[in-house]
């Protein structure tokens, strides 16, 4: 890549002490105003504005496919942001028309030079040549600041153009970074007292940090890599603090806590801008919401109510507490969280009373106390089971899926009904070989056997249900599981506890 506009304003015909507007300017100074996002557009624009000083052949720079003279060429796609990464720095409005003219020319050749390079890239298709060429546009920038600095004399336009450049130089770096090392690029403090011979700018270097962490947030988002997520949330929160109106930053923020969220609850991978479109929000609210609900009602009193209230809390990952003034519309869990604290404080109002469901005959009105009684023992047995065995919706220590949603749902199904029937489930569909052994899923049922019921007597019915569940006990004898039901697999807790931290990654 050439760079004949900036190369013309340091040394060439476009020197801003030597340039005059041009006699056609009234014609075309609308087009200064203009904010075109396409290469075309803003090739086709430069191309017009400056046709009288410098003859631009931007066709001369297009990348050529050599794959076909490479043995297994290694192409890495290039991940765009939504929000893309960019160094937001302070502008001050143009004073005169030169002042326009010269910031039209240099904030739209910043913006061909990163379309370039990305349309390069798609062409190149191999991670050494699109590497090459990234590097050399890197360098040439790198050798254009320290022209301005070394040759030129200060003014207010070369300033601009040197602040451009440097913006230019480390959005590359942030957009290429799938494919370009540390050490491909030089550091932004090196930059300063190497190439510009001054001291760092603090305003940009925080510009520049903002720019890498909404950069990094949004590829681990892409990634579903929860611990980097984790990891960086802390970051974005004091991003927050330092600028409250960012909505880049809420909704990069809201975005990472319903990822966490849901990926709890039901795995979505959804990544920006789905996972923080308002109808979706609302929706998932909804759901969550009358689901819980629905839990809710079928309890006799509040004391029962205020039990799953916190146990619906405690599988929110935890969230930092924001002064009222930092909002985060747009966070699932957050709502959903307050909904519960909402309903808690409704609820610890009512303590005393019981919530006992009623059946309407015409204007007479009958209670069933026995069967409430009944749901509401039975729903107790399925939460504190529920306990004992949800780590099989997880993940193993090779982040092997333990069982698929619909074999975890179906073994809900099937634990659920020989609590509610005490009686074995009908037509139980086995589940097909999961990532724990025999001995891992055989403890796990005498846990919630033990919970539930005690150890004596042992219901032969969970140990039936075990055994037809899991096809991975077909050639098991019924008695040799019975004599092992109690016999605790060698660091059993430590890995269980490992797999649930593992599943809130």
């Amino acid at each position: 890549m050439k760079l004949e506009i900036y190369h013309s304003i340091i040394h060439g015909s476009l020197q801003p002490q030597n340039w005059q507007l041009p006699a056609n300017y009234p014609e075309i100074s609308h087009i200064l105003d203009s904010n075109q996002t396409s290469l075309k557009e803003i090739e086709d624009n430069l191309i017009l504005i400056l046709k009288d000083s410098i003859m631009l052949q931007f066709k001369d720079e297009t990348a050529v496919n050599i794959n076909h003279f490479i043995n297994d060429p290694q192409h890495t796609p290039i991940t765009e942001d939504y929000y893309q990464p960019i160094i937001k720095l302070k502008q001050t409005p143009a004073k005169t028309p030169m002042d326009r003219f010269y910031r039209f020319i240099i904030t739209n050749e910043a913006k061909r030079i990163q379309l370039q390079l990305s349309r390069s890239v798609e062409i190149l298709k191999d991670d050494i040549c699109s590497k090459q060429e990234v590097k050399e546009t890197l360098a040439l920038l790198a050798r254009l600041a320290k022209n301005i600095v070394e040759h030129t004399h200060p003014c207010e336009i070369l300033n601009s153009l040197l602040s451009i450049i440097t913006k230019t130089y480390y959005e590359i770096t942030l957009i290429f970074d799938s494919i370009l090392a540390k050490t491909d690029y030089i550091s932004y403090s090196d930059f300063c007292t190497i190439k510009l011979h001054r001291e760092i700018d603090i305003e940009f270097e925080n510009a520049y940090n903002t720019a890498i962490v909404l950069h990094e947030s949004q590829q681990a988002l892409y990634r579903s890599d929860i611990e980097k997520i984790n990891l960086l949330l802390p970051t974005l929160y004091g991003e927050l603090y330092q600028d409250s109106k960012n909505n880049i930053i809420i909704e990069i923020i809201c975005a990472l806590e319903n990822f966490n969220y849901l990926f709890v609850i039901d795995n979505s991978p959804l990544a920006i801008p789905e996972i923080i479109e308002k109808n979706f929000v609302r929706t998932k609210f909804r759901e969550q919401t009358q689901k819980m609900s629905e839990d809710f009602n079928i309890l006799s009193n509040a004391r029962e109510v205020m039990i799953q209230i916190d146990e619906h809390l405690e599988c929110i990952p935890d969230l930092q507490v924001l002064q009222p003034e930092y909002d985060l519309p747009l966070s699932i869990p957050r709502l959903i969280r307050k909904w519960l604290l909402e309903q808690k404080e409704l609820y610890q109002q009512n303590l005393a009373q019981m919530f006992v469901p009623t059946i309407q005959h015409g204007t007479k009105t009958t209670q069933n106390p026995k069967s409430t009684i009944q749901r509401t023992n039975t729903q107790d047995l399925k939460s504190k089971a529920l306990k004992f065995y949800s780590f099989l919706s997880g993940y193993d220590r090779f982040n092997k899926k333990i069982m698929s949603e619909d074999s975890f749902s179906r073994l809900t199904t099937y634990i659920n009904t020989l609590i509610d029937t005490e009686s074995l489930p009908e037509d139980i569909i086995p589940i097909p070989q999961t990532a724990l052994t025999n001995e891992y899923l055989r403890y796990t049922f005498y846990l919630i056997h033990k919970e539930l019921y005690t150890t004596r007597p042992i219901r032969l019915d969970w140990i039936i249900l075990l055994q037809s569940v899991f096809t991975q006990f077909k050639d098991v004898e019924t008695e040799t599981t019975r004599k092992k039901f109690s016999t605790p697999p060698t660091h059993y807790d430590k890995d269980i506890e490992e797999i649930k931290n593992r599943k809130q990654k």
